[in-house]
């Protein structure tokens, strides 16, 4: 991805991302796994959202010479992502156990 991408560029990325999810949702959700078509959508779609945070803030990556601030674009997806995988964990532990 370019350092400023265009919007067809997002748009591309975003419908991809929707499109990998509708698959593999739509295939668990026929397998009645827990995790359907709407969760893997959601899912696919939040991570290609912060990558996308990520990939358009790394022109303000680095250190600045008058700093001493660091900018570690790898901490906002990391975080998200984890967030995402602690909330997708308990849904499906309550699936599972009926709750």
């Amino acid at each position: 991805m370019p350092i400023h991408p265009t919007w067809s560029d997002l748009a591309v990325r975003l419908l991809c991302a929707a499109l990998a999810g509708f698959l593999i949702g739509f295939e668990r959700g026929e397998h009645g796994r827990p995790a359907g078509l709407r969760t893997t959508m959601l899912v696919a779609l939040a991570a290609c959202v912060s990558m996308i945070q990520a990939n358009l803030l790394l022109g303000a990556a680095g250190k600045a010479p008058d700093t001493f601030v660091v900018l570690d674009l790898m901490r906002l997806p990391l975080g998200i992502l984890s967030g995402m995988g602690f909330i997708g964990a308990r849904a499906m532990n309550r699936f599972e156990s009926g709750s």
